[in-house]
Formats: structure tokens, C-alpha cells, sequence
């Protein structure tokens, strides 16, 4: 407790979240708004979900881009990211270049969506000038870090020859680590790669194995 008993941002969070599992949304407001004026971003984030989403109020893209925002200055690198996905995609507030430097402060923040997004402005030219060394590099640094869908767009890069030189070889080697992130598209790649034996040798027997696991696996990105 604060001096005059007033509650913790982290503690006014938590309350709000449970209020909100419960679909309590008014009162999950009312905490979430408190803490965000104790400084919590988290708070401030699930505010922006809140608008965005529309729990419990009127579906608001504006309302949940100035709350990502805020929550990104107050120190959340992920509300970076959220922020960009919205001025990239959202009707009547597109802004790539806005989205991109977004995009961008994620990713030097370490957020593994943020270095994802930056790399496709990157590689795609969205927003920023293209520029195809520095997009693999970040799509490098996230698949390397755990991203799952990183990992699979590698292989997929390396498996069609798009901004590298085909190599089934090392496409296979992506996707085995998008495997080991338990990424799900990945390991149904590799699957394919073993039925076809390209990049490794054919075996219908892994690939049997794969596509069993592929279906077991939860995504985690």
C-alpha cells in the first residue's frame, strides 16, 4: 500500500485483471485506470486492449493507439509494436512510416513482434526505404531469440530463394528451429522437406512423425 492506503499500480492491475476475467468491465476500467495513474504500464496496456477489442466499450482504434502510445513511453516495448500493427492496418489511420518507426523502437527494445514487423517494413520497403541486409538481420535476431514465426519465414526465404539464395539445407535448419519454438507452420514445413527430401534425406517416417506433432503443437506466438 501507498501512505494514505492507497493501492500499488502492480496491485491495481491485478485487481483490474480480475475484474476483467470475470467480465466485470466497468470495474476492470475504473482499476485499470488507477494504476495507469500510478505510472504501471501494464495497465495502460490493457487499456488500449480494452478499447481496441471493445470489451466493455465501444470498439475505439484511436482511443487504443493513444493508450499503446502511452504505455510504450511509460517504458513497454510490446505497446510499441501493438501501436504500429494499428497505423499498418487499421482503416481511416494508416501511417506506414509512423508504423514503421514504431516497428522500429520495439525492436531496439527487444520486442521479438517488434523486430518481426520492422524486418517485413524493412524487406518490403513499408514506410522506410527497402533495404534487404537490414530486414534478414532483424528477422535473424528474432528467430534467434525464440519467434517462432521468424524462424519460419527464414525458412520459407531460404526455401524459395526470396532475398537469399535458395538453400533447402538451411531452410530445413530454420524450420527445425522453428521446431524447438514449438511454432506449428514450421514444423509442418519441415515435414514437408522430409516427404520430398529436400534440404534433408527423404524419410516418409519423420515426416509421419512431423505432421503428428504439428497437429499436438499449440502455437506459442
Amino acid at each position: 500500500m501507498h501512505e494514505g492506503g492507497k493501492m500499488k499500480g502492480q496491485e491495481l492491475n491485478e485487481k483490474a485483471t480480475e475484474y476483467l476475467i470475470q467480465k466485470d468491465y466497468e470495474n476492470a476500467m475504473k482499476y485499470y485506470l488507477a494504476a495507469s495513474e500510478e505510472g504501471n504500464w501494464l495497465a495502460m496496456y490493457n487499456i488500449a486492449c480494452m478499447h481496441y477489442f471493445g470489451d466493455g466499450t465501444p470498439r475505439d482504434p484511436e482511443k487504443a493507439l493513444a493508450w499503446f502510445l502511452k504505455a510504450s513511453e511509460a517504458g513497454d516495448p510490446e505497446a510499441a509494436s501493438r501501436a504500429g500493427t494499428i497505423l499498418l492496418s487499421e482503416e481511416g489511420m494508416k501511417d506506414p512510416e509512423r508504423a514503421f518507426a514504431c516497428f522500429l523502437k520495439a525492436a531496439e527494445a527487444g520486442s521479438l513482434s517488434g523486430m518481426g514487423n520492422a524486418a517485413v517494413c524493412l524487406l518490403e520497403g513499408t514506410g522506410t526505404v527497402q533495404d534487404t541486409e537490414a530486414g534478414l538481420a532483424w528477422m535473424e535476431k528474432a528467430s534467434s531469440k525464440g519467434n517462432g514465426i521468424a524462424s519460419l519465414k527464414m525458412g520459407e526465404f531460404f526455401e524459395n530463394g526470396t532475398y537469399v539464395s535458395k538453400d533447402e539445407k538451411k531452410a530445413a535448419e530454420y524450420y527445425s528451429r522453428g521446431m524447438e519454438q514449438k511454432y506449428s507452420p514450421a514444423i509442418e514445413k519441415l515435414a514437408d522437406l522430409y516427404e520430398a527430401g529436400r534440404g534433408v534425406e527423404k524419410d516418409h517416417a519423420k515426416a509421419h512423425e512431423l505432421r503428428k506433432l504439428a497437429k499436438e503443437t499449440p502455437d506459442e506466438d
